[in-house]
């Protein structure tokens, strides 16, 4: 009779190693996919920033270079939150824009007409600031906008200038 006989399976020593392995791996797997949905929440913040801020600016720029003068009645200059009234001739007579905060988004408003928000609804402008400023006779304005984003635990926050000069002041 054969005394020895084989067994087959794990001794404790094993599973203990195998299991430490396992928990290695699961913890390495959870941490790479939580650094994965923060770095998609801080770029998802950063495109809509950037588009908010590219929007904002373009109409801004082209309306104040299209513009023969600022409105100073209607503007609010030098102080947050700042309104923007630009005249514009439109060949059929003057045309008013105004650029102005509301529920912090950007409102464009065309002869008393809403055009609408020119930033998206996911970002927020907490600065906006309209300086006037006279170089050689011609006006121009300087703007300062800081918007910010939130997007689960990812806020972000940018700030942005810009000059502009109106073509039709000089």
């Amino acid at each position: 009779m054969n005394i020895h006989s084989k067994q087959k399976g794990f001794t404790l020593i094993e599973l203990v190693i195998y299991i430490g392995i396992l928990a290695l791996f699961v913890f390495i797997v959870a941490d790479s996919m939580i650094s994965i949905t923060r770095s998609y929440a801080t770029l998802k913040s950063a495109r809509a920033i950037h588009f908010s801020a590219l929007s904002s600016y373009d109409r801004l720029a082209n309306q104040i270079r299209d513009g023969r003068e600022i409105n100073l009645g209607l503007s609010t200059l030098g102080s947050h939150p700042g309104t923007l009234a630009v005249v514009s001739d439109t060949g059929s007579g003057d045309s008013t824009i105004v650029f102005s905060l509301e529920n912090g988004r950007l409102k464009v408003v065309t002869d008393s007409v809403e055009e609408g928000f020119l930033t998206k609804d996911d970002t927020t402008i907490t600065n906006l600031v309209f300086n006037k400023f006279l170089v050689n006779g011609s006006e121009g304005v300087r703007v300062e906008m800081t918007i910010e984003s939130v997007h689960g635990t990812s806020t972000r926050s940018s700030v942005f200038y810009n000059t502009f000069k109106l073509r039709g002041s000089y």
